[in-house]
């Protein structure tokens, strides 16, 4: 579960490996490829009092592994604003046959054919994955990458 904290590492950029979420949240409409508002909706967990979660989309998430970027599609993830960080949902990416390894204050993603997929490290009890969302004007720079699914 995400908490609030005022270290630098902290901002709305970072994301964090999370099991205690029930779905990916990222803090950034720009990051969505595409995009459905709701209304009405809050989550819990993502800071002191439920936040209001203002749509739903996919995202691009690029992972540093090395000297190498690998981009990762997550799907049905939450834009939650008021989210003091974005949260990579642990649950969704074992039953995508994913395994993560924890040792030494870090963390290792591995996705179903054993492929390092993405890393992070311990900070503050919580895992602060090397990686970062794909912002639409970065996208608009790209050529069409190919991209792993994690649902």
């Amino acid at each position: 579960m995400a908490r609030f904290n005022d270290s630098p590492d902290s901002s709305k950029l970072v994301w964090h490996l999370d099991s205690g979420t029930t779905f990916h949240i990222c803090t950034h409409r720009n990051a969505f490829t595409d995009y459905s508002p709701l209304t009405n909706a809050t989550v819990q967990g993502v800071g002191l009092n439920a936040a209001i979660v203002e749509g739903t989309g996919s995202i691009s998430l690029n992972f540093k592994v090395g000297d190498k970027t690998i981009t990762h599609a997550l799907k049905e993830v939450l834009y939650v604003p008021g989210a003091p960080n974005c949260l990579l949902l642990l649950s969704c990416f074992d039953e995508g046959g994913g395994k993560v390894a924890f040792g030494d204050g870090k963390c290792v993603l591995r996705d179903k054919d054993g492929r390092i997929g993405g890393t992070g490290r311990k900070t503050d009890r919580l895992y602060q994955l090397d990686s970062r969302a794909v912002l639409k004007k970065e996208r608009a720079h790209l050529a069409a990458p190919s991209a792993k699914t994690w649902n």
